[in-house]
């Protein structure tokens, strides 16, 4: 049988992750970065919510992507294999650790913005 106090604390340790999933699953291009970063930097950090914000972060580099081929510009994070994309993921919620007050589309923008330029560099 669970005592009170441990029933309490699965009931915060569920709480966390159901709220952290949730922040993720509404995470978009106007999302603050420092939400972003929340979901990484929480402790415990929740699988599902991470899960979550990189299936987001890829759906923003992905709208952004196919914007600058309606403009275009050649495609970038589409392009990417498994490993590029999954870097081109990590960049973002890196700058968005050092960009807190940008939006998550701003620094998917650049880290896009970057990557086209060093591809055109290597054709």
């Amino acid at each position: 049988m669970i005592s009170p106090l441990g029933r309490f604390g699965l009931f915060a340790l569920c709480s966390s992750a159901v709220a952290g999933y949730a922040q993720a699953a509404e995470m978009n291009g106007r999302t603050p970065c420092s939400a972003v970063r929340a979901v990484f930097d929480a402790e415990p950090a929740s699988l599902v919510a991470v899960k979550s914000a990189v299936v987001a972060i890829e759906g923003v580099l992905d709208d952004l992507d196919t914007q600058r081929a309606k403009t275009g510009r050649p495609r970038v994070f589409s392009k990417l294999s498994v490993e590029g994309r999954e870097t081109a993921v990590a960049v973002v919620t890196a700058s968005c650790g050092d960009h807190p007050t940008d939006t998550l589309a701003r620094r998917a923008a650049e880290v896009l913005e970057t990557a086209g330029t060093l591809r055109a560099l290597g054709e």
